[in-house]
Formats: C-alpha cells, sequence, structure tokens
C-alpha cells in the first residue's frame, strides 16, 4: 500500500476538521429548537472529539521528529506546554456564544484553515534520515 507523505495527512486533517466545523455551523443554523436532529448534532461532537485525538497524534509524531535526538524530550515539552495554553484559553471561547452562536465555531474553522495552510510550509520528513546531534540540524 502506497503512504501518504505525513505534511499530506497533517494537511488533510486539518482541511477535514475546518469542513466538519462548518458542517456544525450549518446544522446550528438549520436547526430551530434543540430536540430538533439531536442525533445529527450528537454524531457531529463525536467525530469532532474523534478529529482532536488524531491532531494529538499528529502533533506528537510530527512536532518532535523535525528536533535531534539530545533536545527531543524538550520539544515534547514544548508542543505539550503550547497544547495546555489552547486548552486554557478553550473555555473562553465558548462565552463568545453570548454575542453570536456561530462565532466559537467560525474561531475554531479559521484557525483550523491557517494551520492547514501553515503546514505546507513544514518540510517533508519522509524517507529523509532524522537528525541525531544538533550539528546535524539543516537550516
Amino acid at each position: 500500500m502506497r503512504e501518504i507523505a505525513k505534511k499530506r495527512k497533517i494537511s488533510y486533517n486539518a482541511v477535514y476538521y475546518s469542513l466538519h466545523r462548518t458542517a456544525q455551523t450549518g446544522s446550528h443554523r438549520s436547526i430551530h429548537s434543540p430536540e430538533d436532529l439531536h442525533a445529527l448534532s450528537l454524531t457531529l461532537v463525536m467525530i469532532g472529539k474523534m478529529d482532536v485525538t488524531g491532531a494529538f497524534g499528529f502533533l506528537y509524531l510530527y512536532g518532535t521528529e523535525r528536533f535531534p535526538t539530545v533536545v527531543y524530550n524538550m520539544a515534547l515539552g514544548a508542543t505539550s506546554m503550547a497544547t495546555r495554553i489552547g486548552s486554557t484559553v478553550s473555555p473562553y471561547i465558548a462565552y463568545m456564544v453570548m454575542y453570536n452562536k456561530i462565532l466559537p465555531y467560525m474561531l475554531m474553522g479559521a484557525t483550523t484553515v491557517i494551520t492547514g495552510v501553515l503546514n505546507f510550509l513544514l518540510p517533508e520528513t519522509k524517507g529523509e534520515e532524522l537528525p541525531e546531534m544538533i550539528n546535524q540540524v539543516k537550516p
């Protein structure tokens, strides 16, 4: 089976996630009462949880492999700290509903699209030997 490069997998995941967020936004617009289409809403939430789990897998795989082995643990700690910043800020995003019901979904979707576009700027690591020492890192 032919493998897809990691950079493409990350970008495809980001595009899929942003399309999912768009579908959630559309479902909130079409639902007139909370009882309408409850199964659809629950399904979209569970797919969203699956998306987040997939994003963490990509983060830990790709985010650390660009660093040499000697600083691998520090790189893993830095990416974990960045995710904790997002976890700290995310509850406040829910309060944006007071201004507009779809604003949190638009914000999350926009940041995901930006992430997907920025992933294309990252170097590809498929078939490349990873550095073991700091002096082996290419600029």
